[in-house]
């Protein structure tokens, strides 16, 4: 057998290993009561979802190699579409809060127990958790359930896999910008099957029914567009007579060492003759004129434009989306900035208008979230620890008394743990905006952030795995298989009804992670 044929072979079987373990996840029924086996087949279905990315890397890049890549990841997500949520129940407020908007309500000023709504009540209603917080999904996202509740025609298993097509479609979408973007880095655009075969995005998405999936299409589509204008050189101004001779001089100058990335770029792009079309970045030529870079740097303008629009979606989707808008005002002409700005706030605040009646009710639940949700975090938890030893030393009425961190006389470890995090995203996002090489500061931005909130749930790694391609970190392609083991908190909780994580839980899923880092950090000094 011939080595392509045995890629082939070894591909194919891989999808039909995958599609066995949807299968049995479907079968399995309510999957809290099969944890036991449940943990392992994903963690061992994300292995062999690396096995086949190998194996089609080494497939010449044809239409029919990519038709039945995409066709799996249909099968895939088409098989888990028809089962019932049953690791989270977050999908049943999406589709309460959904129903609410249909009816002209606003999920933000009313609760779901709140009297009002008594007559708007259905199954969906009794299945939603903490029905005394408003809603904390902006407003995109219920727009995407609003969508689904009003063709359900009020059967709740209609709305469910209505919904659950939107999301698979949003998270089939996230494979074409990504796709491009690998293009624009040198790399085959192949790899982008690392998000459509991997296990933890089909299990939470088709599966559980979680709307992330629309924020991260947004995310990474704006992250394609600044890459794909990566020659990120700030306007040449030259004055007098000097602007022939300098001018071409200047421009070369920017073109080979510029942004960071698109010289590099240019060199791995020749190294991937056969990956699908990789396209190689052409640099500004010598000859260059100066009003060629002022055009250039219009287009980047406007990318930048189109960017900051993909990140106001992102950002009325999951309010991470903020987060990332540094990045793209780091990378426009500082005179032009205001413009990506204006459209951002422009589209956030069309968005929230119809929903500004619930005042500052609107961030309500988010506020409640960062306050009180925490779990499996172990940075978190770490500070966490380390400030309750320091509240003991320094005892009950100590120099922080009457702070913030210590409003009732004695230091708070959360309220303490919780102010570093804060102190972390802002140390976080001005890093990121500074990094010239835009793929790497994208990826760094979501796992930074991944490690710095309070609660860490499986489907939030979700965002940091188009970037085991985009930014080759392996790390997150570790931590998406680790963090199944998370779920082993339902064990306690539908055993005993008590939400506590095993001991062993977090050194388990986060040690591999961290033991990834180290090898990266190694890999990359040498």
């Amino acid at each position: 057998m011939s080595d392509g044929n045995k890629a082939w072979f070894g591909l194919v079987a891989a999808g039909v290993a995958i599609e066995l373990a949807c299968v049995a996840g479907v079968v399995a029924g309510d999957l809290k009561e099969h944890l036991e086996w449940v943990i392992p087949m994903g963690i061992l279905s994300t292995g062999v979802s690396m096995l086949a990315v190998g194996a089609a890397q080494r497939l010449r890049c044809t239409a029919q190699l990519w038709w039945v890549i995409v066709a799996f990841a249909v099968v895939f997500r088409a098989t888990w579409i028809a089962a019932t949520p049953s690791l989270s129940d977050d999908v049943y407020r999406s589709l309460w809060e959904g129903r609410i908007v249909c009816a002209g309500e606003n999920p933000f000023a009313l609760a779901p127990s709140a009297p009002e709504l008594a007559g708007l009540r259905d199954e969906a209603w009794a299945k939603v958790n903490h029905p005394e917080i408003p809603a904390i999904y902006p407003p995109v996202a219920q727009g995407v359930a609003a969508v689904a509740s009003a063709l359900g025609f009020g059967s709740l298993a209609a709305q469910l896999a209505i919904y659950k097509i939107l999301l698979a479609l949003f998270d089939l979408a996230t494979a074409i910008p990504m796709a491009r973007w690998l293009r624009s880095a040198g790399r085959p655009p192949i790899e982008a099957m690392i998000w459509l075969w991997n296990p933890l995005v089909i299990l939470e998405f088709s599966g559980q029914g979680h709307n992330d999936a629309i924020g991260i299409f947004f995310l990474v589509l704006a992250g394609c567009v600044l890459a794909r204008n990566a020659l990120e050189k700030p306007e040449i101004e030259i004055s007098g007579s000097d602007r022939a001779s300098v001018g071409a001089a200047q421009i070369a100058s920017f073109s080979s060492a510029g942004a960071g990335e698109g010289g590099q770029q240019t060199a791995n792009a020749a190294t991937h003759d056969n990956s699908c079309g990789t396209e190689s970045l052409s640099p500004l030529s010598a000859s260059a004129t100066l009003g060629n870079t002022r055009s250039h740097n219009k287009f980047l303008g406007k990318a930048a434009i189109l960017a900051a629009a993909a990140l106001a979606f992102c950002a009325l989707s999951k309010w991470f989306g903020i987060l990332a808008m540094p990045l793209v005002l780091a990378r426009t002409v500082p005179r032009e900035r205001w413009k990506p700005a204006l459209v951002f706030c422009a589209i956030v605040g069309l968005g929230w208008l119809p929903f500004l009646g619930a005042g500052l009710r609107v961030t309500e639940a988010l506020q409640q979230y960062g306050a009180r949700w925490e779990y499996n975090a172990p940075l978190y938890e770490s500070m966490r620890w380390g400030f309750r030893q320091v509240a003991e030393w320094l005892g009950p009425k100590s120099a922080l008394a009457g702070t913030w961190l210590a409003p009732q006389g004695s230091l708070e470890p959360e309220r303490a743990a919780r102010a570093v995090l804060a102190l972390g995203f802002m140390i976080l996002t001005f890093w990121t905006s500074r990094r010239t090489d835009t793929q790497r500061a994208f990826g760094g931005l979501t796992l930074g952030a991944l490690l710095l909130l309070p609660t860490v749930h499986p489907w939030y790694v979700a965002w940091t795995i188009p970037f085991i391609a985009i930014a080759e970190c392996l790390a997150a392609w570790v931590l998406s298989a680790t963090c199944l083991l998370a779920y082993a908190t339902l064990i306690a909780w539908t055993t005993l009804n008590r939400w506590e994580s095993p001991p062993w839980m977090l050194w388990l899923e986060w040690l591999p992670f961290a033991g990834a880092v180290v090898w990266s950090l190694r890999r990359k000094q040498a």
